[in-house]
Parts: C-alpha cells; structure tokens; sequence
C-alpha cells in the first residue's frame, strides 16, 4: 500500500495531472519503457496522451469519464518505477480484486488499492495525500493547506526552475564566449523568461 500511496502523489507533481486523471489513469496508457529504450536511447521523457477524467468533452453516463485528450510529459525514469509498479504492486491487487469479485471484469485503472484490488476514490486519495490518518500528521505536511491541487502548482514551479536553469546557464555560456564571464542577468530578463515559459509550456 506505501509504494501505491508514494507513487499516486509522486505521479501528480512529476506531470501536473489533475487528480481525477490520475485515479482515472488506465494501465495501458502507460507505455513500456523497454521499448522506448530500444527506440530513442537519447529520450529522457516521452509525451503520453490522456484522456479519461480530462476536463472538455465528456460523455454523459460514460464510467470512463473520457474528455478531451491532453499530453503530459513523463520522464523516463519514473516511466520505469510506474512499470516496475504494474508488473508488481498492481498485478497482485488484480488478484485479491478477481478473488473479492469473481466473473467481475478487471478494473481498468493504474492505481489499485492493496487491500480491495480495486480503484480508488478521490476521498481516499485525499486521505492519502493529507494524511489524515496519520499520526503526527503536521509533520507529515510541507505546509498547512497541502492539496493534490497544489501538488499541481509544485509541478508547475519546479518545470518553471528546471527551465530557467536551463536558459541561464546557456547565458552564462554565451556571456563567457563574449568575454564577459560572470555577467548576471537582470532581474526584469529573468521575469520575463519566466512568464515566457508560462504562456508557452505551462498554461497549455
């Protein structure tokens, strides 16, 4: 049940997913890192489509709740832990699920609990993510008020970083070909790379 727990709230602030993308997340939309290996041995993230509990779209009535698709961005190497997941973890909630509910088709989602094999609610997993039951809950926190939405927002802030990084070192690289090695860019450059990256990356 920690592996499953870790990596649901692990998943939402490595791709930004809403939380009822995540718990509606199919197995099958994950794809084989094995095989991305042998494809692009140079990929450190591969896109990855979703569709069910996206926002747009819906058919009413539909368990599947499929909206309009949307691409997230998942990086290689947690694609191998969410792999290592479903061969595990999952593969033996799929067997308490078939012993609980026999002639029951298999649940379709990614996440399965341990303990039913089946998928989990949102109330669960707010419960997971907060950990309310907890005992020492406040020290659990990284502060008061953390939500799966907000792990949203750590998303957001940590691709905003990544890229800034990224950019600024390129400027210190080309700062030090002109011969002005140790040049620091303005504050007002650096905000404006950064609502540049929102508009661009972010916000789609």
């Amino acid at each position: 049940h920690a592996v499953t727990a870790y990596l649901m709230c692990r998943t939402i602030i490595e791709t930004g997913l809403r939380a009822e993308e995540l718990l509606m997340l199919h197995a099958d939309q994950i794809p084989n890192p094995h095989d991305l290996n042998r494809v692009r041995l140079d990929a450190s993230s591969v896109g990855v489509e979703i569709v069910y509990g996206t926002k747009g779209g819906r058919r009413i009535g539909d368990p599947d709740k499929p909206g309009k698709p949307r691409k997230i961005v998942v990086s290689r190497d947690f694609l191998f832990r969410l792999d290592d997941y479903k061969n595990e973890q999952r593969k033996r909630a799929l067997k308490t699920f078939r012993a609980k509910n026999p002639g029951k088709p298999l649940p379709k989602q990614l996440f399965l609990s341990a303990s039913t094999g089946g998928p989990f609610s949102y109330d669960r997993f707010y419960e997971i993510w907060t950990q309310k039951r907890a005992r020492k809950r406040a020290e659990t926190q990284p502060f008061q008020g953390w939500s799966p939405h907000l792990g949203r927002h750590a998303w957001a802030c940590y691709q905003v970083l990544g890229w800034l990084e990224d950019e600024l070192a390129h400027l210190r690289e080309e700062a030090r070909l002109a011969g002005r090695e140790g040049h620091t860019p303005s504050f007002s450059l650096v905000d404006s790379m950064a609502r540049n990256l929102i508009d661009q990356f972010i916000r789609p």
